[in-house]
């Protein structure tokens, strides 16, 4: 009877095993097919002049044209991309780091979860806009989702933003669209629960969304001077953590027009 159940301890540990090491085998090879597609994808972004045009609108002014040289905004070829997929929307950078991605949307927050830009069923996913929000990020509140993968992919390099320090080298991302592009000044970063009201999209009025924004500025890791006012257009980047159940991190920026 010993030897037995001694038998059937080994062939379960080896059934576990083998279990085990599939599920590694297929981590591993999703993770480098994930890797060349998007990397293949790089070749249709292409680095742009060293400067663009930023403009600021004063509360009843005309925008006033101001030229900051360090940014660099890169062009997208959307004609080809969209020929791969049409639901891309933009582009998003966050310089020097891994975060250099095509941004979709989908018609469900699903689809693209499990599945790369190309549609090839993958756990790295691709990095998409919540589907109620407008396609051209026009809302008041748009939101884009993304893995948090442990070799360091995807949308991980959003936790670093718990530092001051990273915030300060990194204060801002990079987004491109056909329609334009956009710096994204950010404001504030934190950890949150999935029940919370940091994915809200719909606001009563003006002073909704200024007391939305405050809370946001009060939760945030990171301090930041960005003024953001309630005829701003707002971008968070959501993705995964591992503080809770449950818990998620979130970036928040001011889209800031570019040309």
């Amino acid at each position: 009877m010993k030897s037995i159940l001694l038998g059937v301890f080994a062939l379960s540990f080896a059934a576990l095993l083998m279990v085990s090491l599939a599920q590694i085998t297929s981590i591993t090879f999703e993770s480098k097919e994930s890797a060349e597609m998007y990397e293949n994808l790089h070749r249709f972004v292409s680095t742009a002049s060293p400067s663009v045009t930023v403009l600021r609108e004063e509360s009843g002014e005309e925008p006033e044209a101001v030229q900051v040289p360090t940014i660099s905004l890169p062009q997208v070829d959307f004609a080809a991309l969209q020929e791969q997929n049409a639901e891309i929307t933009g582009w998003l950078i966050l310089e020097n780091s891994s975060i250099n991605h095509p941004v979709v949307q989908g018609t469900n927050n699903a689809f693209y979860l499990k599945h790369l830009f190309d549609g090839t069923q993958n756990v790295n996913g691709t990095l998409f806009t919540d589907y109620r929000n407008a396609r051209d990020f026009s809302d008041r509140h748009t939101i884009i989702y993304g893995h948090r993968m442990k070799n360091g992919s995807m949308f991980t390099p959003l936790l670093n933003y718990a530092d001051q320090d990273f915030y300060e080298a990194h204060p801002r991302l990079l987004l491109v669209t056909p329609e334009g592009g956009y710096m994204v000044e950010l404001f504030s970063a934190y950890t949150t629960d999935v029940h919370a009201d940091s994915w809200q999209r719909n606001f009563a009025d003006d002073a909704d969304f200024e007391a939305w924004i405050q809370a946001a500025r009060d939760r945030s890791d990171f301090t930041s001077d960005v003024e953001v006012q309630a005829s701003d257009r707002l971008l968070t980047l959501s993705t995964c953590s591992s503080a809770f159940q449950n818990a998620r991190y979130v970036v928040i920026g001011k889209l800031v027009e570019v040309g």
